[in-house]
């Protein structure tokens, strides 16, 4: 087991402090002051030892890409970055009794099931790259890695990347919002294009594998189908009277150069078509020869 994510600890985090909300919720008023707010992106970011952006531009395009401010003339404020997700409200039962308790189950999960979801891409991009596909004895087994891997793509697809997780409004929203952050739509399409890819080239050397196969084997049969044309003739012959070898003899002596002469040229007309056939295979030959004897040079 090895990590597949950075080892910092993902927080989720309810706050309820008026003072706070009360400063975002009229900075928020003031042409969304609040964006640009040390103290939100400190609280969002979790910096504890001070912030770690010391440009106003850059802090400012931070906190709007991470913050959702639906409700921030109530006083309530989310957001979410790669490794943190807050809400911020006052010390009301509403924030205590309802915010806190949407955070704690209904957010808190949605978070968790980012972070798999994270995990399993990442972990699918290396194990993709990590695949070189071979060819020769190693193929079929390479083969059947990138079928299992595809398999578990699959599987991640239909059981843990859902588009949507809740009906409520808020939470489409926060979840769609982790989606962006973690990138995560981004990721799996990338990770599907790339799984394809890889399994269409599989598939490809596979059929390209069972082609050379099926030409080695027409190419043997093509060796050695004089022969058998040969005999099929040749029993055809025994059958006729005129040619029957174990009787001709006895037949009258005018029928008897016939029959050698019909076997004389019948055996050099096939042996002729064999050895160009032979002359034109040499390299199959060769290795025929060396699957059939080894220790003996073609």
């Amino acid at each position: 087991i090895k990590p597949v994510i950075d080892d910092r600890m993902y927080v989720v985090c309810w706050q309820g402090n008026k003072t706070f909300a009360d400063a975002l919720s009229q900075a928020a008023q003031l042409s969304e002051r609040h964006l640009s707010n040390p103290a939100w992106y400190q609280f969002l970011f979790v910096d504890g030892n001070g912030l770690t952006c010391q440009h106003g531009p850059m802090l400012n395009d931070f906190l709007k890409q991470t913050t959702n401010s639906r409700w921030a003339n109530y006083g309530t404020f989310y957001g979410a970055t790669r490794y943190s997700f807050a809400a911020l409200t006052d010390a009301g039962d509403f924030g205590r009794d309802k915010i806190r308790i949407d955070v704690q189950y209904l957010y808190l999960p949605m978070a968790q099931l980012c972070l798999i979801q994270r995990a399993s891409v990442l972990h699918f991009s290396e194990r993709i790259s990590g695949v070189s596909v071979l060819t020769g004895s190693d193929f079929e087994q390479q083969s059947e890695e990138i079928s299992n891997l595809y398999l578990l793509y699959i599987r991640f697809i239909n059981r843990l990347y859902f588009r949507e997780v809740t009906p409520q409004e808020q939470g489409i929203e926060l979840y769609e919002l982790m989606q962006r952050i973690m990138r995560i739509r981004q990721e799996v399409k990338d990770v599907h294009n790339e799984m394809s890819e890889l399994n269409q080239f599989a598939e490809l050397e596979r059929q390209r594998t069972i082609a050379d196969e099926q030409t080695q084997l027409s190419q043997i049969a093509t060796i050695f189908l004089p022969a058998t044309l040969l005999a099929s003739v040749l029993g055809w012959l025994s059958d006729k009277p005129l040619f029957k070898f174990g009787s001709y003899k006895r037949e009258a002596e005018i029928y008897q150069w016939e029959v050698d002469w019909s076997v004389f040229f019948m055996f050099t007309f096939f042996t002729t078509i064999l050895g160009g056939i032979f002359w034109k295979a040499r390299p199959l030959t060769q290795w025929l020869v060396r699957r059939l004897f080894p220790k003996t040079k073609a």
